[in-house]
């Protein structure tokens, strides 16, 4: 029997890359690394801190208030989640005042909350999705 079948202990499951939210011109997408921490939960929630500049994604039951699909309910694991929800996409480009950045997109790196799990997006430290060709 080996010691991990006791206890607190849960097998991590990481891919490469970075956990990452994508804002493009026309959607929001999730990296593979974010889905993955998050445990490929099938429903979360989303917060918005205008004031900081800080979006928040954790999972949730389909039943906690304000739930929102996230990995098809028909599979366990996707590479990449992606929103063309116009609402999120203004929402999440009013927290950026970098005209290059609207115009071309951008990513934000995620910070995960173990107690919650939960990611933060600081959009003060955002950066532009893909390198421009002088």
């Amino acid at each position: 029997m080996s010691i991990f079948t006791n206890g607190d202990f849960k097998i991590m499951d990481r891919v490469a890359g970075r956990a990452s939210l994508s804002v493009m011109p026309n959607g929001v997408g999730f990296s593979k690394q974010t889905i993955s921490r998050l445990g490929y939960p099938h429903f979360v929630q989303i917060y918005i801190s205008h004031k900081e500049k800080v979006v928040g994604i954790k999972a949730c039951d389909k039943e906690d208030y304000s739930s929102i699909k996230f990995v098809p309910e028909n599979q366990q694991r996707v590479d990449s989640i992606r929103w063309n929800n116009a609402e999120f996409l203004k929402d999440f480009k009013s927290l950026i005042n970098d005209e290059m950045f609207l115009k071309f997109g951008f990513k934000v790196d995620g910070e995960y909350i173990l107690d919650e799990n939960a990611f933060l997006f600081d959009f003060k430290k955002a950066y532009l999705a893909k390198r421009l060709s002088n």
